[in-house]
């Protein structure tokens, strides 16, 4: 799948697919949160902090390989 670009006023313009090394984002509501295995291609890592789910993945393809 490739990423579209949906700007949101008041957060950073970051356009890609949002991803985690690990299962871990804190600073998001678990409701209705599933976590799935992701290939990714064309990406830029993002160091962020422990409470924002540590390094972030942003990808401009991504291909859903298993629910976790």
């Amino acid at each position: 799948m490739d990423a579209e670009f949906h700007p949101t006023k008041g957060f950073a313009e970051r356009k890609g697919w949002h991803c985690t090394l690990e299962k871990n984002a804190p600073h998001l509501s678990e409701r209705g949160r599933v976590w799935v295995e992701v290939e990714v291609d064309d990406c830029e890592l993002y160091d962020r902090p422990e409470s924002q789910g540590g390094t972030w993945v942003l990808a401009q393809k991504m291909k859903v390989v298993k629910e976790l």
